[in-house]
C-alpha cells in the first residue's frame, strides 16, 4: 500500500472516531506500525505553562517521573521545537542543549528507561499563545535499529500527526485538559466558569453579581479568585487570556 493511500485509510477511519481516547487508540496502532511505539500528546496554554499531558501511551513510571523533575521546563526537545517551530529529532546533537545542566536530568532519566529514539513535534505554529505536542519515542530499539529502520518512516509518521492534530481540534482544550493524565490545572466549578464569561464580556464585578448571577460582589470575587488559583494566573488580565486560550469563552 502506497502512503498516500494509508495516509487515506487513515483518515476515513479517524473520522468515525467520536472522542479523544478512540482517536489515539488508532493513532498509536498506526504509529507503532511505524516503529513509533511510545508516544504522548500535550497541550501547553500559553509560554509560561507547564505541559499537560493529554494522551500517552508512554510507560507510565517515566511519565511521572518526566513530571516530576520539571516537565516541558525541563525538555530541551519542546525548547527547541519551541524556539524554532521545527521538528526536533533527538539524536540530533545540534537539536539538543545538553551542555545545559538543567536538562541534564531528563537526558539520565530518557536513558534509564531508554526513550532515547524519536523526535518532538509541534503541531500549533509557535505565534499562537497555545500549542500541542507529540512526542514520537521507538522505546527499546537501538540507535542503529532506528537508523536502519524507524527514522525512514518519518515523513509518514509526520503526516499521520498532524491528521491528527486536525481531528483533535474539535475537542475543546479545556475538556481536554480536565481529563489530562497529567496535569496541572484543576477544573472549574460551574459559577466559575460562569464568572469568567462575564468579565470577558467586559462587565463589572457589581453588574455580574446584582445583573446576571444574582450573587454578593464577595461571592463573585472568591468565584475569581478560586479560579486564578486553579488556572495558575496572577491577576485578571491572565485570567481572561487563559480562559479564552483554552476555550472557556
Amino acid at each position: 500500500m502506497t502512503n498516500d493511500s494509508l495516509l487515506i485509510e487513515f483518515l476515513t477511519r479517524l473520522q468515525s472516531c467520536n472522542d479523544r481516547e478512540s482517536s489515539w487508540r488508532l493513532y498509536t496502532r498506526a504509529i507503532s506500525d511505524l516503529g513509533y511505539t511510545q508516544n504522548t500528546y500535550g497541550y501547553i496554554a500559553d509560554h509560561e505553562s507547564n505541559c499537560e499531558i493529554i494522551l500517552s501511551n508512554y510507560n507510565a513510571e517515566f511519565v511521572a517521573s518526566y513530571m516530576a523533575i520539571g516537565g516541558t521546563h525541563s525538555d530541551d526537545t519542546i525548547e527547541w521545537a519551541q524556539t524554532t517551530g521545527e521538528v526536533c529529532h533527538w539524536l540530533n546533537p545540534t537539536h539538543r542543549s545538553l551542555d545545559k545542566k538543567e536538562y541534564l536530568p531528563l537526558e539520565e532519566l530518557s536513558q534509564d528507561f531508554n526513550v532515547c529514539n524519536g523526535a518532538t513535534i509541534q503541531l500549533k505554529t509557535r505565534y499562537t499563545r497555545s500549542s500541542s505536542y507529540l512526542g514520537l519515542s521507538a522505546t527499546d530499539s537501538s540507535q542503529r535499529e532506528y537508523e536502519r529502520d524507524v527514522i525512514r518512516n518519518f515523513d509518514l509518521a509526520l503526516s499521520l500527526s498532524h491528521i491528527l492534530e486536525m481531528h483533535l481540534s474539535q475537542f475543546e482544550p479545556y475538556q481536554m485538559l480536565d481529563r489530562a493524565t497529567h496535569s496541572a490545572l484543576q477544573p472549574l466549578r460551574p459559577l466559575e466558569q460562569e464568572t469568567i464569561r462575564w468579565l470577558c464580556h467586559g462587565l463589572t464585578i457589581s453588574e455580574i453579581a446584582d445583573k446576571k448571577m444574582f450573587k454578593s460582589v464577595e461571592s463573585i470575587n472568591l468565584y475569581i479568585k478560586e479560579a486564578k488559583q486553579k488556572l495558575q494566573v496572577r491577576n485578571r488580565d491572565q485570567l481572561i487570556a487563559r480562559a479564552v486560550v483554552l476555550g472557556l469563552v
